[in-house]
């Protein structure tokens, strides 16, 4: 799936699979930094190209019908909280919409940022059977104890993806957590003690973690707007493959971004990896086959990644397969995929587009 061409070379932009920075690791990271590709702002350069990517690479269906909105939550905030459905109301939100004014006096598409909160952004979309995608940033997002010499937090991201149920008339949530099966084990949060910052207060829940915050956060959806949205943590929640099992460096952010790409180009496309035809994301969704819908992300990296799911995308234990295979390419796949990205998103092209 190529994305649309232009007049010139210069303006063409190469697909995600067809671009690639030629840098070690730890300069990738940091050109990443320099993207905001680790930004926690709403209206980060990265969300920003997201929205042209979508303009330029998504097929018809994708374009017309997918929305990415980007929130930030505190995990050690609201475990504190007595009253979370407050905490959740006042979320905000950022998104990009096209700026009609801007794009006519300039020639060329322009887009304005908006903020707004979380819940309303969420029911208005809703309101327009829009299928939508939301970067959770997560502060704080577990503790690190036995791996530093004081307790420190690390910061993690999630998806949130939310889609009408042509079957059930009702929007169905996913939730994505890149480490897949692997989240399964998280059922306590440790908190770090304010007043004595070398220790930790356990709060256990009995749901994995990202699973019991995310079913308050639709609990005060319904409340907020009286809208009932269906998530069923068994069926609805990414249990695939650790999709970060050979990282070394915490490079979570990635994967928003890829997950966007593979659904919206993908989105009404059916995707093939060699002559095994994998089905449309739309599909996926409506027969709740997340854990597919984000393992097929992977699928074009390298010749050898494509193989490998050609030959085992089908089988029944593919997950456990594709974990294995992740661990033992180690940081290898780990590199390539930040490569790709890191040159997708700062190719000229892109840049040229948002200034």
């Amino acid at each position: 799936m190529k994305c649309k061409n232009k007049r010139n070379t210069i303006n063409t932009i190469k697909t995600l699979y067809d671009s690639k920075s030629k840098r070690n690791l730890k300069s990738l990271i940091k050109q990443a930094q320099n993207l905001d590709c680790l930004s926690m702002q709403l209206d980060n350069n990265t969300h920003y190209a997201a929205n042209i990517i979508k303009d330029s690479c998504f097929d018809k269906e994708g374009n017309k019908n997918l929305v990415l909105l980007e929130s930030s939550i505190s995990f050690s905030t609201f475990v504190t909280l007595k009253c979370k459905n407050n905490y959740f109301n006042k979320l905000r939100c950022g998104f990009y919409e096209h700026d009609m004014e801007r794009t006519s006096e300039e020639g060329k598409q322009k887009y304005s940022f908006c903020e707004w909160g979380l819940f309303d952004s969420i029911f208005h979309f809703m309101k327009l059977r829009k299928t939508i995608y939301v970067i959770l940033d997560v502060e704080n997002y577990l503790t690190y104890v036995l791996s530093t010499p004081v307790p420190t937090y690390g910061h993690h991201c999630l998806m949130l993806l939310f889609h009408y149920d042509t079957v059930q008339k009702k929007y169905v949530m996913n939730l994505i957590n890149p480490h897949g099966q692997d989240s399964k084990v998280y059922h306590d949060y440790l908190l770090i003690n304010k007043k004595d910052t070398k220790t930790v207060i356990t709060y256990h829940f009995d749901d994995i973690v990202d699973v019991a915050i995310i079913k308050k956060l639709l609990i005060a959806f319904k409340k907020y707007t009286g809208k009932n949205v269906l998530y069923n943590p068994k069926e609805n929640t990414y249990f695939g493959a650790n999709l970060q099992a050979g990282d070394n460096y915490g490079i979570c952010f990635i994967f928003p971004i890829l997950i966007w790409y593979n659904l919206g180009v993908f989105y009404s496309t059916d995707k093939y990896v060699g002559k095994r035809k994998i089905k449309n994301m739309k599909c996926l969704l409506q027969k709740n086959n997340i854990n597919k819908l984000v393992e097929s992300t992977l699928a074009h990296f390298t010749s050898r990644t494509e193989e490998f799911f050609e030959n085992n995308f089908h089988k029944a234990d593919f997950t456990d397969m594709l974990d294995e295979y992740l661990k033992q390419k180690n940081n290898y796949l780990t590199k390539l995929m930040l490569q790709r990205l890191v040159g997708f998103i700062g190719q000229k092209a892109i840049i040229t587009k948002m200034y």
